[in-house]
């Protein structure tokens, strides 16, 4: 079984605060790196067969630039080696950059034309850690204001958790429901 340590999402739009998150990539080890992609928008469809992106070394800078190639090719359409890097891989399930002594040549233009494409991209990060369940869960019913409030003071980038902090125009938390009154008993 895979585990995984880190999220990123992976959005495209005209700015940061109209962008639609397009598809993630999970970061693993199963005991290998590895890049495997959820897609949120099943129009997407990947660089051949590919799933998974196994980078040729641990924390490789350029993975991330070849998981989105391999995760999100329309994207990437203008590059004029993406048709030749299509037809190799094919039938290929895994992306695997050890394997390939690092990268083919095609492969190399490909990644140097994708650049500036890459670069408008807008790519969020999140780690991710086991949550603690402790008090958020209560006699009567699940409570998930505890979860919310975290949730929220993550995504408005709260100093004390160490992330970047976000516009507030970028959060549109709904408002919580009332908490049942525990005490209170309907009349029949």
């Amino acid at each position: 079984m895979t585990v995984y340590s880190k999220v990123y999402c992976i959005a495209s739009g005209p700015s940061q605060a109209d962008c639609t998150v397009k598809f993630q990539i999970f970061v693993g080890n199963d005991p290998r790196h590895r890049l495997d992609v959820n897609y949120l928008d099943r129009s997407i469809i990947q660089l051949g067969a590919v799933r998974s992106v196994l980078p040729a070394q641990r924390d490789d800078p350029r993975s991330l630039l070849d998981a989105c190639i391999a995760f999100y090719p329309q994207h990437f359409r203008d590059c004029p080696s993406l048709r030749a890097v299509e037809k190799q891989l094919r039938q290929v399930r895994e992306l695997d950059f050890r394997l390939a002594g690092d990268t083919t040549d095609d492969w190399k233009r490909l990644r140097t034309e994708a650049v500036d494409a890459f670069k408008t991209l807008q790519i969020f990060e999140a780690p991710l850690r086991k949550m603690r369940l402790d008090g958020l869960l209560d006699s009567q019913s699940f409570s998930f204001r505890g979860a919310v409030r975290v949730a929220a003071t993550w995504l408005r980038g709260s100093n004390a958790l160490g992330v970047d902090p976000l516009p507030e125009s970028r959060i549109a938390l709904p408002p919580l429901p009332a908490a049942p009154d525990p005490h209170s008993r309907r009349s029949a």
